[in-house]
């Protein structure tokens, strides 16, 4: 599976995550796309999606938040579960504009709204989980494709609300 990834960042200052993202693990046919953030975070998700749609090579958009830091092996992590059929997997991660600090991933629970965030993350495995962030999350084309086809012609799943 070839993987199209896509870091975004609009603070200079996070250098540590910056880095990390030229340090994840990736194939050769792999590719790689950074882009400061000027604007707001879903209108720059956007244009990342953007860019990967007209990248018909890549199956997959590994989008990442720079002012975090990812493990090198985070990619091969995630793409394991694309492989075996999942349409998305993310990594448990944590708002850092937030006091107390609050997951950006909510459990399924019931499966009815509120969903409440993820308190007691569990440390190994595949989770299902009700919603997360997209500042660590690879999704596969098909999901993309079928939000854009709902959408119309002029739609971006990260331009609605």
């Amino acid at each position: 599976m070839r993987v199209f990834i896509a870091g975004v960042t609009g603070d200079p200052q996070h250098v540590k995550g910056l880095r990390s993202l030229f340090e994840i693990a990736r194939r050769p046919d792999d590719g790689f796309f950074l882009m400061r953030s000027i604007g707001t975070g879903y209108s720059t998700r956007a244009e990342m999606v953007e860019t990967f749609m007209q990248r018909r090579e890549y199956e997959a958009l590994l989008m990442l938040d720079a002012d975090q830091a990812h493990p090198p092996y985070l990619l091969d992590k995630l793409r394991v579960h694309l492989e075996e059929g999942k349409d998305m997997a993310c990594a448990h991660y944590y708002s850092r504009s937030t006091k107390p600090v609050q997951s950006l991933c909510f459990a399924l629970g019931d499966g009815t709204w509120p969903f409440l965030p993820l308190l007691d993350p569990p440390t190994e495995g595949l989770h299902e989980i009700a919603m997360t962030g997209l500042g660590c999350v690879l999704i596969h084309r098909r999901v993309i494709e079928a939000v854009y086809k709902h959408l119309g012609p002029n739609g971006n799943p990260m331009l609605q609300k």
